[in-house]
């Protein structure tokens, strides 16, 4: 079983390196810096108005945000498949982007994918849980212990600042 595994992450790391070497426009800086520059993800920018996107379907109100949906939404990225991708807003402004995978496979694939981009992270305790602590942007990627599955946290310094700002106000915290 081991060596399936190994196995197919040689698979993922040679398929990332093929887009690498043939995709002219990806730039991997390895750096906080390149995660401030993107803002988002997948063409979404953070602090975006909900008012300015399309396709988006209310899921439900968690914590004083809204969580949305896109059905349209592909639920792959460079080889890396998603379980879930969830946008919340706060008062109709983009505040984080949620992704989740399922298993160990895609949940080590997705670290693999971010530790090209933006480097290593920073790793919070022991588990797997790493964070890029940008200028404008926090990520945040968590695996669980128990099922393997991962949720990674895009999240607007701005947007997260005024909602604590706000909340200070609302309840003197």
């Amino acid at each position: 079983m081991k060596f399936i595994m190994s196995k197919i992450n040689i698979y993922l790391i040679f398929a990332i390196s093929f887009i690498v070497a043939f995709t002219p426009n990806l730039s991997f800086s390895q750096s906080v810096e390149a995660l401030d520059k993107e803002y988002g993800f997948m063409g979404f920018k953070l602090a975006q108005n909900l008012d300015s996107l399309k396709g988006f379907r209310y899921k439900t109100r968690y914590m004083k945000k809204d969580v949305f949906v896109r059905d349209s939404m592909p639920l792959e990225y460079a080889g890396v498949k998603f379980s879930a991708v969830s946008f919340i807003f706060y008062k109709k402004i983009l505040h984080s982007v949620i992704i989740k995978t399922e298993g160990a496979n895609q949940s080590q694939a997705l670290l693999d994918l971010l530790q090209l981009y933006y480097g290593e992270g920073v790793q919070d305790g022991m588990a797997p849980r790493f964070i890029w602590n940008g200028k404008k942007v926090n990520m945040v990627f968590d695996q669980n212990l128990l099922t393997k599955n991962a949720e990674l946290v895009i999240e607007s310094k701005a947007v997260q600042n005024y909602f604590a700002h706000d909340m200070q106000a609302r309840f003197g915290e």
